[in-house]
C-alpha cells in the first residue's frame, strides 16, 4: 500500500509490505523513491468514491487514465467496502481519497444538505440548519447504502457492513481494509502542483491532468459553520479522527 500524505512540504510515501502486513512499516521520504505502476499487469482499477473527499476528481481523471491502458474503471459509492471486494487483487489497482473527516461533513453540508430539495426554493428562510442536517443524515439508513453521512462516514464505509442498516463505527476494521489499497490520497493535497505530477508519474499518465473539485456548491450559502458546529463535528467523528490520523501519521 501507498499512502501519500502531507509532512511539511514533501511526498511521503509508506511502503506495506503485501507479504507480511504486522512488519514495521518503512517510510521512505522523496518526490519518486520507487518506479511507478507497470499499468499492464492490471486488468482494472477499482476507485472506493468516500463521498465529498475528492472522490469526483478522481473519477473522472481515473476514467481517462483507465482509458489510456484499456483498463476497467470500477467504482463503489455509498455501499459499505467488504472483504469481497477485493478477491481479484492482483489485478486490480486500488485506490482511495480521505479528507480531514471534519472538512468532508462540512463540504456535504454545503454541496447537499442546505435544502431539502434541489433547486427548489432555496432562501434563507427555508434552509436547514446544520446540527438539524447532522440529525437527518444520522437517522438509520434502510439497507447498506449510506449515501449521505455526517459521523465517524470512514468507519462506517471501510470498517461496516451495513447489513440491516446496522453502521457499526470501526476503526480496526476500517484500517485492516485501507491496507488492502494500492493508493490512499489525501484529499487536501490534490491541489498542490507536485502532488498531482507525483501521482501522473505513477500511472504513467502525464499528459492527463487530474483537475479540480467539483463545482457544483450551492452559490451562495444560507447558513455559516459556526465554532459550536466544529465543536460538536469533533465530538461526532472522534473515530474518522484517529483513522485519518492513522493513515497519514498525523498527530491528533
Amino acid at each position: 500500500i501507498i499512502l501519500i500524505n502531507s509532512r511539511l512540504e514533501m511526498v511521503t510515501f509508506i511502503a506495506l509490505s503485501s507479504a507480511n502486513r504486522s512488519e514495521k512499516v518503512q517510510q521512505l521520504v522523496g518526490d519518486l523513491p520507487f518506479s511507478p505502476f507497470n499499468m499492464s499487469s492490471y486488468d482494472s482499477i477499482f476507485l472506493y468514491h468516500a463521498r465529498k473527499a475528492g472522490g469526483s476528481t478522481m473519477r473522472r481523471w481515473l476514467r481517462r487514465v483507465a482509458n489510456k491502458h484499456n483498463l476497467t474503471l470500477k467504482v463503489q459509492e455509498g455501499y459499505p467496502l467488504q472483504e469481497s471486494d477485493f478477491h481479484n487483487k492482483s489485478r486490480t489497482l486500488y485506490i482511495t481519497t480521505l479528507r480531514d473527516p471534519v472538512e468532508r461533513a462540512i463540504s456535504s453540508y454545503y454541496f447537499e444538505g442546505q435544502w431539502l430539495e434541489a433547486g427548489k426554493n432555496r432562501t434563507k428562510e427555508s434552509a436547514i440548519g446544520f446540527k438539524t442536517w447532522t440529525e437527518i443524515v444520522n437517522i438509520k439508513p434502510r439497507g447498506r447504502l449510506l449515501w449521505h453521512c455526517a459521523s465517524d462516514c470512514y468507519c462506517k464505509w471501510f470498517g461496516s457492513s451495513g447489513e440491516g442498516g446496522v453502521w457499526n463505527r470501526n476503526v480496526t476494521n476500517a484500517m485492516e481494509r485501507l491496507k488492502h489499497f494500492d493508493m490512499v490520497l489525501q484529499t487536501e493535497r490534490l491541489k498542490e502542483k507536485n502532488y498531482t505530477a507525483n501521482l501522473q508519474i505513477l500511472l504513467s499518465t502525464k499528459e492527463i491532468p487530474i483537475g479540480h473539485s467539483n463545482a457544483k456548491r450551492a452559490a451562495w450559502n444560507a447558513y455559516e459553520v459556526t465554532e459550536s458546529d466544529l465543536a460538536f463535528l469533533e465530538e461526532i467523528n472522534q473515530n474518522d479522527r484517529v483513522l485519518y490520523a492513522a493513515v497519514f501519521g498525523l498527530t491528533t
